[in-house]
């Protein structure tokens, strides 16, 4: 009987840590650091603001340097910047997808990377919005549509209406694969005489830029989902606080994923 319940517990401890690469990467915390402290939604949601908090101080530095009178690019009649802030704003672009690179296989160094490319992200699109004022709205729309999807999803979670299995997070995981992937082949299409035109096609097309966009709101929102039910997972399990960082640099980029997609949709219905 004893050993029936312990395979049992093994099953359910394999299953429970095979379901979510967080989870089973903190594994290794729960066995040798038992005894030090654990997460709690109280530490996640302090480090998301900080998180949050960077990306304010990147929109303040775009504000800044956008109110210098320093050496004025007239670009057309209506789109003026100054050097400085076009350097940070080729520089933010850079920088947000390279850091997103490193945060994702240099999961350690998110505490670091993970706040300057909160700056650089908030800096990027504060400058698209000095820069490009027909952006400003749509941006503060995209803004208002992201949290709005996130409060739902956290009520949604709270009130009991959404229980993920394991085989529908390897379903989310798989989408989130399929849609990078996809996207990859797409922008290297770009530099491929043969599958050029076929890229810039279903760039430009814009019943296809609306498709895309849609899927991308979903799959964003899905990985939300999974966010934050590994927070649930995370602390109820008494997991290792070291993992906080990460769940919370996973949650913000889960909803700035959410906000870029909103922003494109936005844009492509604008443009049409």
């Amino acid at each position: 009987m004893a050993s029936t319940r312990l395979n049992n517990t093994t099953k359910e401890e394999k299953t429970f840590f095979g379901s979510n690469p967080v989870l089973r990467n903190a594994k290794k915390s729960v066995n040798q650091d038992s005894g030090t402290e654990s997460a709690s939604y109280k530490g996640i949601a302090l480090k998301c603001l900080i998180f949050l908090i960077m990306m304010i101080i990147g929109v303040a530095l775009a504000m800044f340097l956008h109110n210098l009178n320093y050496s004025t690019i007239y670009i057309d009649d209506d789109i003026s910047a100054n050097t400085a802030e076009i350097i940070g704003g080729l520089a933010s672009s850079v920088l947000v997808l390279a850091l997103s690179i490193v945060c994702i296989f240099l999961k350690k160094t998110i505490p670091f990377f993970g706040s300057l490319y909160c700056i650089s992200f908030g800096f990027l699109y504060a400058f698209m919005a000095n820069i490009f004022k027909e952006y400003r709205e749509p941006i503060l729309l995209a803004i208002i549509v992201t949290l709005s999807i996130f409060a739902a999803v956290v009520f949604a979670y709270m009130s009991g209406k959404i229980r993920l299995s394991s085989k529908f997070k390897q379903g989310i995981t798989i989408a989130i694969s399929a849609l990078v992937i996809s996207s990859v082949v797409i922008a290297i299409g770009f530099f491929i005489p043969g599958l050029r035109e076929i890229s810039v096609f279903i760039s430009t097309n814009p019943a296809l830029c609306i498709a895309f966009s849609i899927i991308g709101i979903i799959i964003a929102t899905l990985s939300l989902v999974k966010d934050v039910d590994t927070i649930h997972e995370i602390v109820e399990s008494r997991i290792s606080a070291k993992v906080e960082w990460k769940i919370a640099f996973s949650l913000i980029f889960s909803l700035i994923w959410i906000f870029v997609e909103v922003l494109r949709l936005i844009l492509a219905f604008k443009d049409n």
